[in-house]
C-alpha cells in the first residue's frame, strides 16, 4: 500500500526543462523563492533540520504551531498527543528526509518512479495499491492529468478518498480505514487462502 507517493510517475529531460522556463517566467519574488527552496533542497535542508537547529524548546514550539495549523479540527488531546509524537521524531537525526535530494535531482521529478517497477513487484507476488486524498498535493496534474488517474487508466488498483488531503489518516480516518480493509479482503492472497481453507 503505498499512501499518497511521491513520484508515482517518472519525469522527461524535457518535463524539467519545461518546468524551469514556467519557473523563470515568474515575479522576481517567487522566482527567488524557488531559487532558495531548491538550493536548501539540494543541500539536504529541511523543514525539520531547521527544528532540531532552532533547539528543544523553540523546536518544539515551531512543531506545536505547525501541527495545530495542519489538523485544526483534531481533538486538543490528540492534538498533544500528535505534538509529542512528531517532536520525538523530529528532534532526532533525520533519515528519509535526506534521501529525498538524492532520489529527486530535480524536486518532485524523479527517473526512478514507483510505476517503473510495478510489474517487478508483481512478478515477485507484491500486491500495489495506491491511495490519494481529493485534495492531495501529491496526486499533481503530472503530464496533464493526475496521477492517481493515470494508474487508474493503466489498471492499478487506486483508492480516493474523500475530504481528505495528503495525510488521508487525520482528514478522513473512517474511510481511509473502510478502504484499507476492503483492500485487504479483496487481495489475492485473502482470496487464496480463503479457497484454501473451504
Amino acid at each position: 500500500m503505498f499512501f499518497s507517493p511521491w513520484a508515482s510517475e517518472s519525469t522527461t529531460e524535457e518535463h524539467v526543462i519545461e518546468f524551469n522556463q514556467k519557473m523563470d517566467e515568474l515575479p522576481f519574488f517567487s522566482r527567488s523563492m524557488y531559487k532558495v527552496a531548491k538550493g536548501a533542497f539540494k543541500a539536504k535542508s529541511s523543514p525539520f533540520g531547521w527544528a532540531r537547529t532552532a533547539g528543544r524548546w523553540i523546536g518544539g514550539f515551531m512543531i506545536s504551531k505547525a501541527v495545530k495549523r495542519r489538523f485544526p479540527n483534531l481533538p486538543d488531546e490528540e492534538i498533544r498527543a500528535f505534538t509529542e509524537y512528531m517532536h520525538q521524531i523530529i528532534m532526532m537525526r533525520g533519515s528519509s528526509e535526506f534521501g529525498f535530494g538524492l532520489m529527486f535531482p530535480d524536486l518532485m521529478y524523479s527517473d526512478k518512479a514507483i510505476s517503473n517497477f510495478i510489474e517487478e513487484y508483481k512478478e515477485h507476488g507484491i500486491e500495489i495499491s495506491f491511495y490519494y486524498g481529493t485534495h492531495d498535493w501529491m496526486d499533481t496534474k503530472f503530464n496533464g492529468e493526475n496521477i492517481s488517474q493515470q494508474l487508474t487508466d493503466r489498471g492499478e488498483k487506486v483508492y480516493i478518498i474523500h475530504d481528505a488531503g495528503h495525510h488521508i489518516y487525520f482528514c478522513n480516518p473512517d474511510e481511509a480505514v473502510d478502504s484499507i480493509i476492503d483492500d485487504f479482503e479483496n487481495s489475492e492472497v485473502v482470496n487464496m487462502t480463503r479457497s484454501l481453507s473451504d
